[in-house]
């Protein structure tokens, strides 16, 4: 494939879905469960992944035949390298911090330029990050975009409809709040974000809380030029693969599902905030 270098897209939240009584039935225990330590040190936010700096951290590795979805395009995943992730995530007083690690064949950051669908601009139609917090513990069949989390999208590119925050209202989340920066690999397409959101954000958690979480990667592998075009009004999905780090069971059988997830914290997993005293070990991924 064609490969393209691009700055990088970071984003927050597009994915699937289930029935509605199985997701409101789901035990806890059944729920992906991430246990974030308190930061040691904190992290450089410059998209490098740098020696020691995320020793601290909970990490984990996400391959879409394993625990991850597909997502609402073509379906298409030609393996680990065309969309696989790994992340490491910590909090301290203030702030939870995440480093993603993507692979990738082709990176993708163009499409829809500055055109919007749906009062936003499509960030999540490129290589992306997506995130999702439900704050206040609701594990409801909606989103609450608000002061308790929500779905952030943010973009970050060589263009101004790549640098715009999408989806964050400024009285929720204002600009000089939080911090993010990608990295894109010229000779791979491969990419690192490193990210940070206050707290207060996400429902102000405290040392031994709990919120519900999940987040995904976007993986688009084509340029559509027309999608930059003032005059076409329709919508294209883009995306080959949409992996999520919740992959939450189909009913019937299997772990493959377009139902709108990101919309369904029902659907999300649980992210547990370490002790103070306590260090991060394996056993505290399940």
């Amino acid at each position: 494939m064609l490969k393209k270098l691009v700055s990088v897209v970071v984003c927050l939240g597009f994915v699937l879905g289930v029935g509605v009584s199985f997701a409101q039935d789901r035990e806890e225990s059944q729920r992906r469960t991430i246990k974030v330590p308190y930061s040691k040190s904190t992290p450089i936010i410059d998209g490098v992944l740098s020696a020691g700096e995320w020793s601290d951290a909970a990490h984990d590795t996400v391959l879409l035949p394993n625990n991850a979805f597909y997502g609402d395009g073509n379906d298409l995943w030609d393996g680990p390298e065309d969309n696989s992730y790994e992340f490491w995530v910590k909090y301290d007083d203030t702030f939870i911090y995440f480093g993603v690690s993507v692979k990738d064949d082709v990176y993708i950051s163009e499409n829809y330029g500055d055109t919007m669908r749906y009062n936003l601009y499509p960030v999540w139609e490129n290589d992306a990050v997506e995130y999702f917090f439900d704050g206040d513990q609701s594990r409801s069949e909606t989103r609450n975009d608000s002061l308790i989390g929500g779905q952030f999208i943010f973009g970050l590119g060589t263009e101004p409809s790549n640098s715009a925050r999408v989806s964050i209202p400024e009285d929720i989340l204002p600009p000089d709040q939080y911090q993010w920066k990608t990295v894109v690999d010229a000779k791979t397409s491969d990419w690192v974000q490193e990210a940070k959101f206050p707290l207060s954000a996400i429902g102000q958690p405290k040392p031994g809380d709990w919120i519900g979480f999940n987040m995904s990667v976007d993986d688009p592998d084509t340029f559509d030029p027309q999608t930059r075009d003032p005059d076409f009004t329709d919508y294209l999905e883009l995306r080959d693969t949409q992996v999520y780090w919740e992959a939450f069971p189909n009913p019937y059988g299997g772990n493959v599902n377009k139902a709108g997830t990101e919309n369904k914290e029902s659907m999300w997993g649980t992210m547990t905030f370490l002790e103070k005293s306590v260090s991060v070990h394996s056993w505290e991924l399940y």
